[in-house]
């Protein structure tokens, strides 16, 4: 019979390390279940948020009899309401985690929709529109429980909860808002996807689990063993001596407990020596007032001010700008095609999220990415501002570089936050550059119209607006990877 001594030994070494850790990754990571449920979680906020919108408004607008500026006025404070209750939704989802936050804001989403059937005049329709942008939130909760299961695998995870959210929220939901809105009407079109909502999405969150640790197991799979075996195998042993103080019967290792303790002693005051010049990646986690106290927490945020506005206002103004409108109203860009052109966006947003979620999970540094997605922002300004008459090249080129620009933007910013910051506070970091660039995109269609005004023309309007990316690709050349005081190094990726 072998001696608890050898026991020990044959139960411990190859097993997990120090940290009581064991790399044993399961054969269906449950993680990407998680990632199938925030799949289905953005795809409705996309439905509710834009798509089904976008199809009702003219509807809106008449059965309301109210003006277009009337309804750009209204949606316009909603939506920044609605940023503005990103910041403390950020702080709740890293108290309450994901599961509870993500169930709360579809059913907002949910209730909103449903809301919207009710709509009777001016106040009621900025209700309902504040509940539809507060609901952007599902986002922020989304990137947040996904930060938590994800470390070496984060870029792929986010690539892909964002592709199927384009196939699932975008194009599927936008010809069923059509065909919905012709056949019944735009209240029922709100009530068939509120109903969705109640009835699909928010059941399949009782799969979701805020983080993996409940589990049992560590981000990317990894399966967390308890490391009482390791600390109390010194007491095992003296549980097993005798009154002499020699452990077991063998004749081959004589150890005492005066020996175990002692060794126990040196190996705790190695670690502590071990552990003096950088604290482990993993566990390198910045608050919220700490990260917004480096300069690439800054820069990370106007990016996503500056993104926000340079997308929505190309985006609400395309068809003013591709038809010639711009231009002094010479085009050669029919507006068929013109409308056409988020379409090759589309494409290309796909194919960029795929290379950007590889090149993440590479160790890519986030603010050269970021760099990727401004240059190709300031390249679509310029491709239908260089030349005059406007042709369909151009308007082909400006939607293939606005995709790619979506596609860097939306896979990065999350993967940038968890990397530099670590994911204990993400949801409050994410909270805060969530508000900016929701922000962002309400103010920047409403001074692209101001400029247009002032300068009497949008392709001069448009000119100046390409100031800004400009601007923020010289402040993120110089972002670089934080150092936490008190750690002696630059934090590692988290």
């Amino acid at each position: 019979m072998p001696s608890p001594v050898n026991q020990s030994k044959a139960r411990t070494p190859a097993a997990h390390n120090s940290a009581g850790v064991a790399h044993r990754p399961r054969s269906i990571f449950y993680g990407w279940i998680i990632v199938a449920v925030c799949v289905l979680a953005r795809g409705a906020k996309s439905w509710g948020q834009a798509n089904v919108l976008l199809f009702v408004l003219p509807s809106i607008s008449e059965d309301l009899d109210l003006s277009s500026e009337a309804m750009a006025y209204i949606f316009l404070a909603a939506t920044l309401s609605g940023a503005v209750a990103q910041i403390p939704m950020g702080k709740l989802v890293d108290r309450a985690g994901a599961r509870k936050c993500m169930t709360a804001g579809l059913l907002l989403l949910a209730t909103g929709m449903l809301y919207f059937t009710t709509i009777k005049g001016p106040i009621g329709l900025f209700v309902g529109f504040f509940t539809l942008r507060a609901s952007f939130a599902i986002d922020l909760f989304v990137d947040q429980c996904l930060s938590q299961w994800f470390t070496e695998m984060r870029g792929r995870a986010l690539a892909v909860s964002n592709i199927g959210a384009q196939i699932l929220g975008v194009v599927i939901a936008s010809e069923l808002a059509e065909i919905w809105t012709e056949i019944w009407g735009w209240r029922t079109c709100y009530v068939l996807a509120s109903s969705s909502c109640f009835f699909i999405a928010i059941p399949v969150l009782a799969f979701i689990r805020s983080n993996p640790t409940v589990m049992g197991l560590l981000p990317d799979g990894e399966q967390l063993i308890s490391s009482t075996d390791d600390t109390n195998d010194s007491d095992a042993i003296c549980s097993n001596t005798p009154d002499n103080g020699v452990v077991g019967v063998s004749t081959d290792v004589v150890v005492t407990c005066g020996e175990a303790a002692k060794q126990k002693h040196d190996n705790a005051e190695k670690v502590k020596q071990d552990s003096m010049p950088v604290k482990p990646s993993s566990t390198v986690s910045w608050t919220c007032s700490e990260a917004f106290s480096t300069f690439p927490a800054w820069a990370f945020l106007i990016h996503g001010l500056v993104d926000g506005w340079i997308g929505a206002e190309t985006t609400f103004h395309r068809l003013d700008i591709l038809s010639g409108e711009a231009s002094g109203g010479v085009s050669a860009v029919p507006f068929d095609v013109a409308a056409w052109v988020n379409s090759p966006g589309a494409m290309t947003n796909v194919a960029t999220v795929i290379c950007v979620g590889i090149l993440i999970d590479k160790g890519v540094e986030p603010p050269r990415l970021l760099l990727c997605s401004l240059l190709a922002n300031i390249l679509s300004i310029v491709a239908v501002t260089a030349h005059h008459p406007i042709t369909a090249p151009q308007g082909l080129v400006h939607g293939l570089l606005q995709g790619v620009n979506w596609g860097i933007s939306n896979t990065v910013k999350a993967a940038a936050y968890a990397s530099y910051f670590g994911p204990d506070h993400i949801g409050s970091i994410l909270g805060i550059d969530k508000f900016a660039n929701i922000a962002g995109t309400a103010i920047g269609p409403a001074a692209l119209a101001s400029l247009r005004g002032r300068m009497g023309s949008l392709d001069s309007a448009l000119r100046l607006s390409v100031v800004l990316p400009c601007l923020v690709f010289i402040l993120m050349c110089f972002a670089k990877r934080p150092r936490k005081r008190g750690y002696g190094s630059v934090a590692g990726k988290s």
